[in-house]
């Protein structure tokens, strides 16, 4: 019977706040998708890359011979030998100023598989393919050894898949490169052999090319070879401008993966706990009643940790899953402004997603149970007893006279409740200041993508990087509103009474729910006040991990889009919640507690 009494307590709880228990869902669903999401970019990013170059069989090692002459048959066998290749692609590769011209076995699918992107293949001997990267067209001329060519087909190098241009012998950037099938070139058996494109099946590399294990076995085997024949020189793929590009991108996206997510998370916990806080202090007669009837206090905890886990673990839960899938797809069409990426991978990284919220729903629990324990310390006749209001004091403003004496009422009553309980007032401030700085923290990284000062990050790169910005900024505006939501609901919830009270004196609906909407408004500027530095020391943070940017290059617009989308939020919340207003119940929120 106690235990069905307990229950029914309990679910009561659930029913009466489900508004604060679905904004403490959102709110951690936001939180967690973002994390998860973005924890899981670079990770989609380089796995794509990985599948599509083993796909092609892309090679892993790039070998030059110094000599006129060539690679000879002997050399070629000793590479095979200590690299056990799985298969060697032989090159002819000649370049003239800007100009690139390499003649192979092009359909060759055993290795390093080049593919026909655009136009038809060659049927003469005065046709040729050129580079699907640079900037050649199907139908130009071109000249080689005296001779005229034809481009018909545009191929794909694996090898080249980014639009990052080559750098040449010469050490200037590679304008035009094209290809010639060594089965329609007449001359192709008198050329040297210069370059080997070198495929090797390790284990390392079927796991991912981007780890740490495939680049040192690479560098072993590059050290190995150049020690074996001296007239070699070796290239693995770090020295691949496409690949570097993905490498180095990827370690940016890590970088915004690794500090916003802590400053989501920190906002995220400070909200759960402002909630959870107001919650426990509503409840103080019904927490009185549990100790006299004699449940424990771990039976009591149990309750709202009920509430706060629950509340944690289903937001959670949905937000991995959204952040997993959704992100990545959003994101991933824009790597295309740089790379020539294959089909999205299936696999994704969740670890940043659960870690985050396990420490959040451990955080929220330990959050719960202090703030609980501290009730639960004062005797069961003390908790049954309303907690006396604050007592309002003199604020700093009623020192100054010729401005507080010119103050109308009603603002000198909001000014006199929002500092009356500091505990509310200093949540709320931090809360709204975290959201604004993550705002800010975006619409400068989107400054920083787009601006012509920024010479450091490419222009190819520029596009994609705006796009995770956007993201950035989405997802802060989203906590934002969440964060002004369940704060000013909470407000109206605790202020039943004040409210009842001035409606019974004759005030108007719009009047008490100025009343309300003034002390959000003036805690929110407090907010922004707060937010605006502490967005500008995240972005200088930032920008010195991403080892690019100014705050300097930060546009005015991006502060004043910052402060406007906070007060737009904070209206749109006023508007939301006015019926709440309206239907506020006088004759219950009146009656006395004794």
């Amino acid at each position: 019977m106690v235990k069905s009494a307990f229950l029914k307590t309990v679910l009561r709880t659930f029913r009466k706040n489900v508004s604060r228990f679905v904004s403490m869902c959102l709110i951690v669903f936001v939180g967690v998708a973002f994390v998860t999401g973005v924890g899981t970019l670079s990770h989609v990013l380089t796995r794509s890359v990985h599948e599509e170059y083993t796909r092609q069989k892309g090679a892993d090692l790039f070998l030059k011979s110094t000599l006129p002459t060539g690679f000879s048959e002997e050399e070629i066998d000793e590479i095979i030998q200590i690299t056990e290749a799985k298969g060697v692609k032989r090159v002819f590769q000649y370049e003239e100023g800007a100009t690139r011209f390499i003649l192979t076995d092009i359909f060759d699918e055993s290795t390093h598989r080049f593919s026909l992107e655009e136009g038809r293949q060659v049927r003469g001997e005065n046709e040729i393919y050129a580079e699907r990267t640079l900037a050649d067209e199907v139908g130009d001329s071109v000249t080689f050894f005296g001779k005229e060519y034809t481009v018909v087909g545009k191929i794909a190098n694996p090898a080249y898949f980014s639009i990052e241009k080559e750098i040449g012998n010469e050490e200037q950037e590679i304008e035009h490169i094209y290809y010639l099938d060594r089965a329609q070139f007449a001359g192709a058996s008198a050329l040297p052999i210069t370059d080997l494109y070198v495929e090797i099946d390790s284990v390392s590399k079927r796991a991912d090319i981007f780890s740490g294990i495939y680049e040192l076995e690479m560098q072993a085997l590059k050290e190995e070879i150049e020690s074996a024949q001296e007239n070699t020189v070796a290239l693995t793929l770090e020295e691949n401008i496409s690949y570097a590009l993905v490498k180095g991108y990827g370690e940016k996206i890590n970088v915004v993966a690794a500090i916003f997510p802590v400053f989501f998370i920190l906002i995220v916990s400070l909200v759960v706990l402002t909630t959870m806080t107001r919650l426990i202090e509503d409840e103080r007669a019904m927490i009185g009643c549990y100790r006299t009837l004699g449940f424990s206090k771990g039976k009591i905890l149990l309750k709202y940790s009920l509430f706060s886990v629950a509340a944690c673990l289903i937001g959670a839960t949905v937000g991995v899953a959204a952040g997993m899938y959704i992100l990545p797809n959003v994101i991933y069409p824009s790597y295309n402004a740089m790379f020539y990426m294959g089909e999205l991978t299936s696999t994704r990284v969740v670890l940043p997603g659960v870690i985050s919220s396990l420490v959040m729903a451990g955080a929220v629990w330990a959050i719960t149970a202090y703030i609980l324990w501290k009730e639960l310390s004062e005797k069961p006749s003390a908790l049954l007893k309303t907690k006396s209001p604050k007592p309002g004091k003199r604020i700093l403003l009623e020192r100054i006279p010729w401005l507080w004496k010119r103050l109308k009422f009603r603002y000198k009553s909001s000014l006199r409740n929002v500092i009356r309980y500091k505990t509310h007032l200093v949540m709320t401030v931090v809360s709204v200041a975290g959201s604004t700085a993550l705002v800010l923290a975006g619409f400068g990284l989107y400054n920083i993508a787009l601006s012509p000062n920024t010479t450091t990050i490419p222009n190819s790169m520029a596009d994609a990087f705006a796009m995770i910005s956007m993201i950035v900024i989405l997802f802060s505006a989203l906590l934002c509103i969440l964060v002004i939501f369940n704060l000013t609901n909470m407000n109206i919830q605790e202020r039943n009474k004040e409210m009842a009270t001035l409606r019974v004196l004759g005030y108007q609906h719009g009047e008490v729910g100025a009343y309300i909407y003034r002390e959000v408004a003036i805690m929110t500027v407090i907010g922004i006040f707060f937010g605006l530095p502490l967005g500008v020391g995240l972005l200088a943070f930032v920008f010195g991990y991403l080892e690019f940017g100014l705050l300097a290059d930060v546009k005015f617009l991006s502060y004043l889009f910052t402060v406007l989308l906070v007060f737009v939020f904070v209206a749109i919340v006023d508007v939301l919640l006015y019926r709440k207003v309206k239907k506020i119940d006088m004759n219950a929120s009146l009656k006395s507690n004794e």
